[in-house]
């Protein structure tokens, strides 16, 4: 059974704390013990401290959801803070208390990038799903000045499970359409589940330059996959490239398990990263480039699980320390 405050520290039983007196977080002890009196105050101490208001100590389980059709298709609003659920009942009707938060980061984006092209990285949600958009547009007349310049752009969608506890088994589907597309740019994508602490479980592969990059194309470490085929492009270095057929993972699905991450492990969030380089010849006009969410299917997992209180967790941990120094004396 999930339960957040498994990893609470079990103090020793029989001992007498003032009538109604708690333990942080809820958590009663029976009455009739000897505790030694710095734990006693300790522990008044820690039971005087508020939680934060946007902690939420309800639970529920929920049996299915999709995030992106059940949500974010119709309710993405951009990057921020989302209330989903009601943690008492397990009915998306918002409580209060933030469930998930999308954040939406971008890299090399300007209005001139010395080869006449102004790049832009947006986000939206569409019919199919969440989706990044990179336009590599030109600044002025004709198009771009050298071929094959290698500029790159990317823009990163992140989602984070705030008071949702996922284990990688939880998560059954998540993935892209449009992420190795057949064009005259070079598109390629990464998917990154992310742990607890919301970090990669592995580093992130090096991208190379379209000229000297080796293809991937598939799982590049623990929880994270590529689709980064050259082919989607051709006659690169030339004065026109043209669209190649798109990669093999250019809409792909994956899962934790699949990628290597155990049962049973916590997920903290999910992130894909969307790139774009241009190849593209003097002769070549404009493009744009899209990759789209499409969907983040989770099964049998729990919302309303809080956040820690770090004072109270701090104070918890002197607790234990106090009592095993008693013991000892």
């Amino acid at each position: 059974m999930k339960n957040f405050f498994s990893f609470l520290p079990a103090l020793p039983l029989g001992s007498t704390l003032p009538l109604g007196s708690t333990l942080p977080l809820g958590s009663t002890l029976p009455l009739g013990s000897t505790l030694p009196l710095a734990l006693t105050l300790a522990l008044a101490l820690t039971s005087a401290i508020a939680l934060p208001p946007q902690v939420s100590q309800a639970q529920s389980t929920i049996a299915s959801f999709d995030l992106v059709d059940d949500f974010l298709k119709t309710n993405y609003a951009g990057q921020g803070a989302y209330d989903i659920f009601d943690s008492n009942t397990g009915a998306q009707t918002p409580d209060g208390v933030i469930d998930v938060t999308v954040s939406v980061s971008s890299t090399g984006t300007t209005a001139n990038d010395g080869n006449n092209v102004a790049w832009t990285a947006t986000d939206d949600a569409t019919g199919t799903g969440l989706r990044s958009t990179i336009d590599p547009s030109f600044v002025g007349p004709g198009g771009v000045t050298a071929n094959n310049s290698g500029y790159r752009v990317s823009q990163t969608i992140q989602i984070d499970f705030n008071t949702l506890l996922v284990e990688a088994e939880d998560i059954t589907d998540f993935g892209w359409s449009s992420g190795n597309t057949g064009g005259i740019g070079w598109e390629f994508s990464l998917l990154e589940y992310l742990d607890s602490s919301g970090n990669p479980f592995s580093l992130a592969p090096v991208f190379g330059a379209y000229d000297s990059h080796i293809p991937i194309n598939g799982q590049t470490g623990t929880g994270s996959f590529a689709a980064d085929t050259l082919t989607s492009v051709t006659d690169v270095g030339s004065d026109l490239t043209a669209a190649g057929p798109s990669g093999s993972e250019n809409n792909t699905s994956t899962d934790p398990i699949t990628l290597g991450i155990a049962s049973g492990t916590v997920i903290g969030g999910v992130r894909i990263t969307h790139f774009l380089e241009d190849v593209r010849g003097v002769n070549n006009g404009d493009t744009i480039f899209t990759n789209t969410i499409n969907d983040l299917d989770l099964e049998n997992f729990v919302v309303g699980v809080p956040e820690p209180n770090v004072i109270c967790v701090m104070a918890l941990m002197s607790l234990v320390s106090i009592g095993r120094r008693s013991r000892q004396s």
